[in-house]
Order: structure tokens, then sequence, then C-alpha cells
């Protein structure tokens, strides 16, 4: 998909009680592309009208768009009303050429190594990964060859139980901002040099503690790329859930550089 550089899975996942551990192991190498890359491994929720799917089987340009100070245009990158957007399992970058030009430089004693190998938690969004799941992987690129990429999805238990009814864990994407298909047209997101972005969200119970994770990491076209995910932290199953909506902003504010 757009242009060679995501490849998109389809998977059906187990669901496991609440005590399992989720890891995602990364394995990378080059298959000509020389440089340094930006790259992301995504869940592409499909809970509302509108997902990224829809754009990588039609154009980037039927999602909703952002347009900030200086009349730049991103598109699908925040929560909306019909659109969720990706879930970032894993962000990192590639290193130069691993593999693909391992044997045009050598030193004595020093064996380069065949891949690169990355390896982080996911378990703080393990809802996303159940049942019917799409999962992308995305390195920008621009040499011929591009990269080749595997993974695997791990869960270790900490206990014997099979108890399902635990499992109240609740997520939500407010935005992502690794621009994934940007060899169909979506921009890099450098928004917040002028601009803050606020994103509207519902929390559908109260009687439990919440935090806004939103990690940033800048890329090699000088963009900073965040993801922000609201997480259920903790809650106790004797509590009786309320009925009431929690309604809230997030905003991500702009920072002078």
């Amino acid at each position: 998909f757009s242009y060679g550089t995501l490849i998109l899975k389809r998977m059906n996942l187990s669901t496991l009680p609440e005590h399992y551990s989720y890891f995602l192991d990364v394995r990378q190498k080059s298959n000509g592309d020389a440089y340094d890359r930006p790259a992301s491994i995504f869940v592409i929720p499909t809970d509302r009208a509108l997902s990224l799917k829809d754009a990588l089987i039609d154009s980037i340009q039927m999602l909703h768009s952002y347009t900030d100070k200086r009349d730049i245009t991103y598109r699908a990158i925040k929560l909306e009303d019909d659109f969720t957007p990706v879930v970032e399992l894993m962000r990192f970058f590639t290193p130069f050429g691993v593999s693909h030009f391992n044997n045009r430089v050598k030193f004595d004693g020093l064996e380069w190594e065949d891949e690169a190998y990355y390896k982080q938690e996911i378990t703080d969004v393990a809802k996303h990964l159940r049942g019917d799941v799409l999962i992308g992987a995305f390195i920008s690129n621009y040499d011929g060859g591009g990269h080749k990429l595997s993974m695997d999805i791990l869960a270790y238990p900490s206990s014997y139980s099979w108890d399902l009814s635990y499992n109240d864990d609740w997520t939500l994407p407010l935005f992502n901002t690794c621009n994934v298909m940007e060899m169909s047209g979506q921009h890099y997101c450098r928004m917040f040099k002028t601009d803050s972005l606020t994103v509207e969200f519902e929390v559908p119970e109260t009687s439990a503690t919440f935090v806004c994770d939103i990690s940033a990491q800048a890329t090699a076209a000088g963009a900073e790329a965040t993801n922000s995910t609201l997480k259920k932290m903790s809650s106790s199953s004797t509590e009786k859930k309320s009925s009431h909506t929690l309604h809230g902003v997030a905003t991500a504010l702009h920072s002078e550089r």
C-alpha cells in the first residue's frame, strides 16, 4: 500500500485475561534503501464509519482534514465523530542500510549485524489486540528496494487464571501525527511550530482514574510526530459504574524552537 511503504495484515487474535503482558518484537533489514528512516507499527481501528483502511483503498483525500495557520492541510490525524486515528504500537528509526550494505565497509574483528531488532511492551493498548485486527507497518522510503520487516506479538501470563471478567480496560486514541501514508500525500505534521491541536472526546464511565499518554519523537524530515491515547489506569470491580458520560478536551500546545 501507499506505493510500497506500508504493509497491512489482518489477524484474528484471541482474547486473553487481563493478567497477560503483551510485547511487540520487530526485525528489520534494508532491501536497498541506504538511509535511516522513521517507522511505525500500528493498529487501524474500524469501530467508526471511517478509518485509515478507507484511505488505503480509496484516497487519503476522503478523510478529515486539519489546516494550520500556514494553510498547510493535514489529514487523518485526530479523533472525529466518525473517524478513529491509528493506535501506534511502536515507533522507531531504521539504521543505515543494515544487511544490504554490510559488505561495503569492512573492519578487522568486526561483523556487521544482519538485521535490526526492536522490542517494546504494548500491554497498555491490549484492548486493540483482540479479535479481528488490522495491523500496519510503515517505513518511510525513497530508494529502490526499500526494507524487509517481520513482526511477532508475544503474550506472557502472570497466573493460570482464565477469568475474562476483569477485562474492563478502555483506551481511546486521540491523535497520531506520524504520516504513515506519506507517499500518498499525507503531509509531515509540522503544525506544532505555530499551532495547537485540540481534540474533543467522551469517556463513557466516570468511576475510574484516567491518564492521557502523549509521546513525541522527531522524524528525519524535522517534523515532530506525536500520538496520544487516553487510558483507564485503575478501577475497582466492586464499584458501581456510572451511566454518565465524561466530556473532555485534550490540547497539544505548540512550542517555540
